[in-house]
């Protein structure tokens, strides 16, 4: 009776986010469980899935020790397949009087409380003071060390980028479901990662990265009690239901919004959604590809997101980090 129930729980989980996924655009979503785009790239490689069963182990399993180095700007982002330790992190930041011994350690660490795993961080090596922090937050049937990989992909090695587990689905999937346990999950990462670098990593700034089913319920999680955020940036899915993302947005502390779509079916409403943040929000829409790059993230994204940044961050101190 109890795997009956979790299976049926499960099957919720899925069907939640494949109606979700029709809603924002034309066609229906892959068998994976990401949306179909117009104009589907053919150069974009296997799904998601099909990858993830070749990179993904364990949620604690460290980098392999003779896999390439990770990744450090976006021009040097691998596809979905690299997943590998990287080269320190340096900036006319590490200058500053307040200089903390230069961090060591692997680029990737899982991470953990008294109650279990809660996620993974992407860590800046080297780096001698405090850093930014981005929250990134994984699609439906994604696993959170890829999530890690791709977003310091285009971060690079400067900020902390804290990842979250969702809600399990099978041995390297998880889901999100509820908006409330999302916005918890976010707060028992980040605290995980400021108890594992302590004096490490700077709030003030903090980045909410969402990717499809997150950014999805990114308006309904955003409304729960948490910590703040200064800036969003979605990819690849918005909230089906405009009306409260401003004041979730507002409330959260979000000032500055980036929303990128490569899907050509769902520009309308992923324009509506910045528009929609106006007058309270400053916000951008994108389409990557002229709508033809498909859903998941390729080397080419990375490389436009990373170019975004500046605009996103500008006039924050504590963003002066990024590399150009």
């Amino acid at each position: 009776m109890k795997g009956s129930t979790q299976y049926h729980r499960a099957a919720q989980l899925v069907l939640g986010s494949w109606l979700a996924a029709c809603s924002l655009g034309e066609g229906h979503p892959r068998r994976d469980g990401h949306p179909r785009g117009e104009g589907h790239s053919s150069d974009a490689g296997r799904s998601r899935g099909e990858e993830r069963s070749r990179d993904d182990g364990q949620p604690t399993s460290p980098a392999p020790p003779d896999a390439p180095e990770a990744p450090t700007r976006a021009s040097e982002a691998p596809t979905r397949t690299s997943d590998a330790p990287p080269g320190a992190a340096t900036s006319a930041g590490e200058r500053r009087s307040d200089a903390l011994p230069p961090l060591a350690g692997v680029w990737r660490e899982p991470l953990s409380d008294a109650r279990g795993d809660v996620g993974f961080v992407a860590v800046p090596i080297g780096t001698t003071t405090k850093r930014p922090l981005v929250v990134a937050l994984h699609a439906a049937l994604d696993h959170p060390s890829m999530t890690c990989s791709e977003w310091r992909a285009m971060f690079g090695p400067e900020p902390f980028i804290v990842c979250p587990y969702g809600e399990r689905l099978n041995a390297t999937s998880y889901v999100w479901g509820d908006p409330a346990k999302l916005r918890a999950s976010i707060d028992r990462a980040v605290a995980a990662a400021e108890a594992r670098f302590p004096q490490r990593i700077e709030r003030a700034g903090a980045v909410w990265a969402s990717y499809s089913q997150s950014g999805i319920l990114s308006a309904d999680a955003l409304a729960k009690p948490g910590m703040e955020f200064r800036y969003a940036l979605l990819f690849e899915g918005v909230p089906r239901d405009l009306r409260p993302l401003r004041s979730a947005f507002v409330r959260a502390g979000i000032r500055r919004v980036l929303i990128v779509n490569q899907q050509g079916g769902w520009s309308r409403a992923h324009l509506a959604a910045a528009k929609s943040l106006a007058p309270a929000i400053e916000a951008k829409h994108l389409v990557f590809g002229d709508g033809s790059f498909g859903h998941f993230m390729r080397g080419d994204t990375f490389e436009r997101m990373h170019q975004e940044l500046p605009w996103l961050v500008a006039g924050d101190p504590v963003w002066d980090i990024l590399r150009p």
